[in-house]
């Protein structure tokens, strides 16, 4: 991951009010944000309320959840009814980026 200040800044649609545009931290690729938002959704609508989350600025307030794990930086946690704490490290390859093999198999 590199480090520093980022020139490029995304936005996509708040998950959670769907009515204006929130800004990320501009480190991954726009199909990253889409498909995180997509997944902290899931599990706050499916599975708990309790969650914290990075790279995304939302509505859905964050609980205050660790998000390192063994030394490793992770994009999601949250913790289930049974008190379990899970933890989510959340990459993407968007299709332009895949080979033209698996791109071909794909589609």
């Amino acid at each position: 991951m590199p480090k520093g200040k980022w020139k490029k800044c995304f936005y996509t649609r708040d998950p959670f009010t769907n009515l204006f545009m929130i800004k990320t931290d501009g480190r991954k690729e726009p199909e990253y944000y889409r498909e995180l938002s997509r997944l902290i959704t899931l599990i706050v609508k499916h599975i708990t309320p309790i969650i914290n989350y990075e790279h995304l600025i939302t509505t859905y307030p964050k609980w205050k959840l660790p998000l390192r794990f063994e030394g490793n930086h992770m994009d999601i946690s949250y913790l289930t009814e049974d008190s379990t704490l899970c933890f989510i490290q959340f990459h993407i390859i968007p299709a332009r980026r895949l080979n033209k093999t698996l791109r071909k198999l794909l589609l």
